[in-house]
């Protein structure tokens, strides 16, 4: 898991050299932001399972649990607002050159 964190800064560094270069959004980006989730998700559940193997007290596992939850709904949150926004200002202004 930690050896494919490797890859997220690649991945955003090759996403902005290509936005910079064409003015829009492409593959690179698109990867990296859902192997970003997905990885953000697989280590919520990595915290999980750790305080079950490490035999934390039952409180400690609830704790997690509710803490883990409330960050998670706030981040879909924050994900879900942004996706129907319509992204950043800057996406919008190359989108409407590329229709002129």
């Amino acid at each position: 898991m930690v050896g494919a964190l490797v890859f997220q800064p690649i991945g955003g560094l090759l996403a902005h050299k290509l936005y910079n270069r064409n003015g829009r959004k492409n593959i690179a980006g698109l990867g990296h932001k859902w192997f970003g989730r997905i990885l953000l998700i697989l280590g919520a559940i990595n915290g999980g399972l750790g305080l079950q193997l490490a035999a934390d007290t039952t409180s400690g596992e609830i704790a997690y649990g509710v803490i883990a939850g409330f960050f998670f709904l706030l981040w879909f949150a924050v994900i879900v607002w942004t996706e129907f926004r319509g992204g950043s200002k800057k996406t919008k202004d190359a989108e409407l050159e590329e229709m002129k």
